[in-house]
């Protein structure tokens, strides 16, 4: 599934795979708007170059590529599937494993912190 900003751009792609835990869902977002803060301001880059629709396009094409080299990884079986996409997982009520973990501060991971498996 694509899901579309108001201006009917595509932002983010979203699908479901049948796992050995049951089937996931995850959402692969192209953060648009950094790549167009990025190349805005870019004087080396042509003026017409410099547009959110081209950034669009720059953004989907780093997606794609990494896609492509993750997907490479799991076909040689350096990584499992959810190894690689678990950021991008989601609950539920569609927020991600990221979204969850920034909003807890990365709290549980950290050393040292009150629910920390790795302790200090």
């Amino acid at each position: 599934m694509k899901e579309y900003d108001s201006d009917g751009t595509v932002t983010a792609l979203s699908f479901r795979i049948r796992t050995e835990f049951g089937v996931l869902t995850f959402l692969l977002p192209a953060n648009i708007g950094r790549v167009y803060r990025v190349i805005a301001p870019d004087t080396r880059i042509a003026r017409s170059l410099r547009t959110k629709e081209q950034a669009a396009r720059i953004a989907w094409r780093i997606v794609k590529d990494w896609i492509e080299a993750q997907l490479a990884m799991i076909e040689a079986g350096l990584v499992d599937l959810e190894q690689v996409f678990l950021p991008y997982a989601q609950d539920p009520a569609g927020r991600t494993v990221y979204e969850l973990m920034r909003e807890r501060k990365f709290q549980p991971l950290l050393p040292g912190s009150k629910n920390s498996e790795l302790g200090a």
